[in-house]
C-alpha cells in the first residue's frame, strides 16, 4: 500500500471506530436513540469504504470483515429488540457491547499495523492472531 492510501484506510477507521466507541457510551449511559442502528450502518460503511485500500492485504482484511461482522451483528440485536418491542434486555445489552467490543479491538490492531507501515515497519501484532 501506498502512503496516500495507508492515511485514507486510517481516516476511514478512525471514522468507524469513534462512531462505535460513541454508541457503546450511549449505551453505558442509557442515552441511546433510536437512530443507533444508523448509527452503527455508518460505522459499517466507514470500514467497507476502508476496504477499498486494504482488500489485498489479507491479515487486514481478515480483521476489517470481522469488524464488520461484530458491527452489523449488534446492529440486527439492537433491531430485532426494537422490532419486537422488549426494550434492552440485560442480556442483549451485554451481547450487544460484546460485539462491538471485539469490533474496537479489531480496528484498533489494525489502525496500530497501519500506522507502523507509516514508518516503514510493522507491529507484527496481526501475524500472531491469525
Amino acid at each position: 500500500m501506498k502512503a496516500h492510501e495507508i492515511n485514507k484506510a486510517i481516516y476511514h477507521l478512525d471514522s468507524a471506530l469513534s462512531k462505535v466507541i460513541n454508541m457503546l457510551k450511549d449505551m453505558n449511559n442509557g442515552t441511546m436513540t433510536y437512530q443507533a442502528p444508523v448509527k452503527l450502518e455508518e460505522a459499517w460503511y466507514q470500514l467497507n469504504c476502508c476496504r477499498i485500500y486494504t482488500e489485498h492485504e489479507v491479515q487486514i482484511e481478515d480483521h476489517v470483515q470481522s469488524s464488520m461482522g461484530n458491527i452489523n451483528d449488534a446492529r440486527c440485536m439492537l433491531e430485532s429488540l426494537i422490532v419486537w418491542k422488549k426494550g434492552l434486555t440485560g442480556h442483549g445489552k451485554i451481547s450487544i457491547i460484546m460485539a462491538l467490543n471485539e469490533a474496537v479491538n479489531s480496528i484498533n490492531l489494525v489502525r496500530a499495523e497501519l500506522t507502523a507501515w507509516m514508518t516503514g515497519s510493522t507491529t507484527g501484532e496481526l501475524l500472531n492472531i491469525i
